[in-house]
């Protein structure tokens, strides 16, 4: 800065310099012109060449001195700007704990260090002063050597003339630095060379300066401690104090805190007096923690703060011991007298701590119940949840409480204990046996509790398998008493039977008053014997003509049916040759192609599966059936579908369901060929329904012949029966001849 204006300065001079180089060039030019002698002629072009250059001198020596004035300025607005840059600086320099501005400690202390730091250099600069002396700003009387000895103002005089509201700003650190340049005497060059030097001087010796250096620490210190003091108040403290005894060289060699080392660090004052407030406030709230402090948790944790600041600091609580007697008299354990309804009772011994499923535990144990049934109530609440201790409820002020107890429901896991509910688990197929292992060895190593093993998953899967296994029981019971039922329905009917044709053979030997087989005597036997020989020569007649004539009308029908079936033998053939990709392309189709949402819906018809109404995308107005959703549904995401179609009984389909087919037969995309070309499994569905299709016309045709087959088929049946009770009747008439 300084040396820019000195070079501006000097550039400005040299200017000055040439241009009064130029006019005595011109003036010594125009003394030789006049005495060099001429014509008239040549006097005339001399005394006009003379007058001209005349003209021009006087235009240079005008511009000479606008020139020097206008540099003068410049010069003055660069010294004023290099000023403020130079104050700025030393400004901050002097705020060296970055406040922003100046307190009157700090302005003090680095004013005496400044200031001492000139008194040290003044010698080594006097020998150059009178170098430097020259008449500047009307002072030519005094010895710029006899200005610089002049001793300085004091801190307390520069603090009371400039400072305002206990803090030196920098526009009054800037006035004050203004009057000590106006002060001095010298180029402004100089000043600024001198001034920029104590500057750099000034910035070494605080940084090797112990005070500042640990004035520095402690006010970061401070500060920080300030940021935790609201949540953190005793690290706070802790923080503080030991940043205290780093800044401090007196606390260092063990010596109390006196007035030098007050002299020396004035910013040990703030931080100290900050500290004791702490300590007192931090006190006040450890003694209020005290007294409100009724349960044993409470009285626990603010004891356990006061020792710890204690241990770190000399904070003291009063009245200490008497809050520690309260802590053991809270802690002994008192009686719990516990009555049930029914009269019994039991004492136990508990404490203030304990939850109230330990207490319900000890109370079980000495009234040899289950803990989970018991309900403790006072006079005053319900003694729940079970995870509040007994301060908590406000329970045990007394040497001796007295409480109710209630039953409440059983429950059935409750009851059990560990391996007897991972054995039922085990027999009802809930758990393994290597998963029933580990749960009890886990549970006998205390790793999982009681609530674990049972917890709600377990006992769920316990139960859903325990009513498989019940409806399995009553399906079963059904069953057996069915066919119980139906043999003992089977039995009734045979006998009724049996005595109809023994009443039929008698009838015809003329005896007609013994139709039980005990009452018949030999002669009746015989004749009941011979008789029932003749009918079941007769039956095995019967059941040979009704068998060829069966063998016939089934040749017919098969004849008839002939062009139907190899059109379903082609679908089912189709279905059977369907891989896994195929029938899961299908499935992946979230907009699937027209010709495959057709056999889709055919699909869905004949295995009655309703569709959903959807808003028709031509007219929003109206609703259409939608079978895509429910045929993914319902149909391609049941992994038997394959096997349940080709075990789909043809014979029995309703009318209404190959109505509705028809018009899919009439259609020329539902074709196995045009639907081969968008997938494989589609078109397999396509030839299967065609095939079915053709199947039921083929069978319809011949309904009045199926329907005569049938009859002939249970003809046949009862005389099956009736040749089985001919054979059995017979061969119990044997036994009572034998």
């Amino acid at each position: 800065g300084p040396f820019l204006v000195s070079r501006n300065r000097k550039q400005a001079t040299m200017h000055l310099t040439k241009k009064g180089d130029n006019s005595s060039n011109s003036n010594s030019k125009e003394c030789a012109i006049r005495k060099r002698p001429s014509s008239s002629a040549g006097s005339r072009c001399s005394s006009k060449t003379t007058a001209s250059r005349r003209s021009h001198s006087t235009a240079d020596s005008r511009r000479s001195s606008r020139g020097s004035l206008c540099v003068k300025s410049v010069t003055a607005a660069a010294t004023s700007r290099v000023m403020a840059v130079l104050i700025r600086e030393l400004y901050e320099a002097y705020d060296f704990l970055q406040q922003g501005r100046l307190s009157e400690e700090v302005f003090k202390h680095v004013y005496n260090i400044h200031n001492n730091a000139d008194g040290r250099k003044q010698d080594a600069s006097s020998a150059q002063l009178p170098q430097l002396q020259t008449s500047y700003r009307g002072s030519s009387s005094r010895s710029l050597l006899a200005q610089e000895k002049e001793k300085p103002p004091t801190a307390a005089a520069v603090w009371h003339r400039h400072a305002s509201e206990g803090y030196l700003c920098f526009e009054g650190f800037h006035a004050w630095q203004l009057e000590v340049q106006d002060s001095k005497v010298g180029a402004p060059c100089v000043a600024q060379v001198r001034m920029a030097q104590s500057i750099r001087d000034l910035k070494d010796d605080l940084g090797r300066d112990f005070a500042t250096g640990a004035w520095r620490e402690l006010h970061t210190a401070s500060k920080a401690a300030k940021g935790k003091s609201s949540a953190y108040p005793l690290e706070a403290i802790v923080d503080l104090e030991e940043a205290l005894q780093k800044a401090n060289p007196a606390m260092q060699r063990d010596v109390q805190y006196d007035n030098r080392a007050k002299q020396h660090l004035p910013c040990l004052e703030e931080p100290r007096s900050l500290v004791a407030s702490w300590k007192q406030q931090y006190a006040e709230s450890l003694e209020t923690r005290l007294v409100e402090a009724t349960t044993i948790g409470a009285l626990e944790a603010a004891l356990e703060a006061e020792g710890e600041a204690r241990e770190k600091t000399d904070i003291e609580v009063r009245k200490i011991e008497f809050y520690r007697a309260e802590l053991l008299r809270l802690q002994q354990p008192f009686a719990l007298h516990v009555t049930t309804l029914a009269g019994a009772e039991a004492t136990v011994q508990v404490n203030r701590t304990e939850t109230i499923f330990v207490v319900k535990e000890k109370v079980a144990k000495a009234m040899d119940l289950k803990a989970y049934r018991l309900n403790l109530v006072c006079t005053s609440q319900k003694l729940e949840p079970e995870t509040a201790t007994l301060e908590e409820l406000g329970f045990g002020t007394n040497e001796t409480e007295k409480v109710a107890v209630f039953f409440g429901e059983i429950n059935r896991w409750k009851e059990m204990s560990i391996p007897e509910f991972l054995e039922l688990a085990v027999n009802v197929g809930a758990f393994s046996v290597a998963e029933s292992e580990l749960l009890q060895k886990q549970y006998d190593e205390g790793k999982i509790s009681r609530e674990a093993v049972q917890a709600n998953y377990r006992t769920s899967r316990v139960v859903a398998k325990e009513c498989e296994l019940e409806v399995k029981r009553r399906r079963e019971e059904e069953s057996r008493l069915k066919a119980e039922l139906a043999q003992k329905e089977a039995a009734a009917k045979m006998k009724r039977a049996k005595e109809s044709l023994l009443a039929q053979a008698m009838g015809q030997s003329g005896n007609d008053s013994c139709l039980e087989l005990r009452y018949l005597d030999d002669g009746s036997a015989r004749l009941a014997l011979l008789s029932l020989q003749r009918k079941a020569a007769d039956a095995d007649e019967k059941l040979k003509q009704c068998s060829e004539s069966i063998e016939e009308a089934m040749n017919f029908l098969q004849q008839r049916l002939e062009h139907a079936m190899p059109a379903l033998e082609d679908g089912v053939n189709a279905l059977r040759v369907v891989n896994k990709r195929d029938y899961c392309e299908i499935k992946s189709f979230s907009r699937p192609p027209p010709r495959l949402i057709l056999v889709m819906e055919a699909l869905c018809i004949l295995f009655e599966v309703k569709p959903i109404a959807v808003r028709d995308m031509h007219n929003p107005g109206r609703k259409v059936a939608d079978y895509w959703e429910p045929a993914r549904r319902l149909l391609l995401s049941d992994t038997r579908l394959i096997e349940k179609m080709l075990d789909f009984d043809k014979d029995d389909i309703f009318e209404v369901t190959i109505r509705k087919l028809q018009r899919y037969m009439d259609d020329e995309e539902f074709t196995p060929e045009r639907m081969a070309m968008v997938s494989h499994f589609g078109s397999a569905i396509c030839r299967w329904i065609r095939g079915v299709v053709m199947y039921h016309h083929a069978r319809a045709e011949l309904a009045p012949e199926l329907a005569h087959l049938k009859s002939q088929q249970e003809e046949f049946e009862a005389m099956l029966y009736h040749k089985r009770v001919i054979k059995e009747l017979t061969s119990e008439v044997q036994e009572r001849m034998a």
